[in-house]
C-alpha cells in the first residue's frame, strides 16, 4: 500500500511497532474503544461511579469540537483519573498524543477516525463462522473459510464508501498548520475544561484521593 496517512488500532505493540516500521511517517491513532477498554482493566476493583466517571472523561475529551479544546479537557482530566487508579492514569497520560491523533484530519472524517469498529466488525464476523466450525482439519481450511468470510466483507464494502470521493480526496490533503492559540483563548479553554470536568465529577460524586 502507499500513501497511507492514518492507520487506527488498539495499543498492541507489534501493530504499533509494525505500523511505524512500514508506514514511515504515517499517523497512528489509539482505537478510543480500546482505550476505554484499557482504562477499565486497569480500574479494575474500584466502584463503579469511578470507573464511570473516567469513561465520561475520556468521552467528553475525544468529542470536542475544537482540538485545542480537547487538548485541554485531557490535561483537566488527567489528575482524576490518576486519583481513581495510579495505573488508569498512566495510561491515560501516555494515550493523550496517539487518541487525539485523528484532530489533525479534516472534522468531516473524526466520527470515523476515533476507532476501529469497522475492522472489529469483520474480526467478529470470522469468529463467528470459527464459532460455528469448532474445529478445522487443516490449516488450509482455516484459511479458506478466514478468506471467504473476508472476500465477502470486502464485497459489502465495495458497495459503500465510508467518505465521499471528495472528502477522501480532502483527507489526503496536508492538514494546515493551526496557529498557536493566544494567551487569552488559552485561559478561555482552560475555564471551559474545567467546568467540562468539574460537571462530569459532581455528576459521578467523584472523590479525589492524595
Amino acid at each position: 500500500m502507499a500513501g497511507v496517512r492514518l492507520v487506527v488500532s488498539d495499543s498492541h505493540a507489534g501493530l504499533v511497532a509494525a505500523v511505524s516500521r512500514l508506514f514511515q511517517g504515517c499517523a497512528w491513532q489509539r482505537c478510543v474503544t480500546h482505550l476505554q477498554r484499557n482504562l477499565q482493566s486497569a480500574c479494575s476493583g474500584r466502584p463503579e461511579d469511578s470507573k464511570a466517571a473516567v469513561r465520561d472523561l475520556v468521552h467528553a475529551a475525544v468529542y470536542q469540537d475544537d482540538p485545542d479544546l480537547a487538548r485541554c479537557v485531557w490535561a483537566e482530566a488527567a489528575p482524576w483519573v490518576a486519583s481513581v487508579s495510579a495505573r488508569a492514569g498512566e495510561v491515560f497520560e501516555q494515550a493523550e498524543d496517539s487518541a487525539l491523533a485523528f484532530t489533525a484530519f479534516p472534522r468531516a472524517h473524526w466520527a470515523k477516525l476515533r476507532t476501529n469498529n469497522v475492522q472489529e466488525r469483520a474480526n467478529r464476523e470470522i469468529k463467528r463462522r470459527y464459532r460455528v466450525v469448532q474445529s478445522f482439519p487443516s490449516r488450509e481450511s482455516m484459511l479458506r473459510l478466514t478468506c471467504a468470510s473476508l472476500m465477502e466483507t470486502e464485497g459489502q464494502w465495495s458497495q459503500q464508501r465510508v467518505f465521499s470521493e471528495a472528502s477522501a480526496a480532502e483527507g489526503f490533503a496536508e492538514p494546515a498548520d493551526r496557529p498557536a492559540p493566544t494567551e487569552g483563548r488559552r485561559r478561555a479553554l482552560g475555564r471551559r475544561a474545567r467546568e467540562i470536568v468539574d460537571e462530569i465529577v459532581e455528576r459521578r460524586g467523584l472523590l479525589m484521593f492524595t
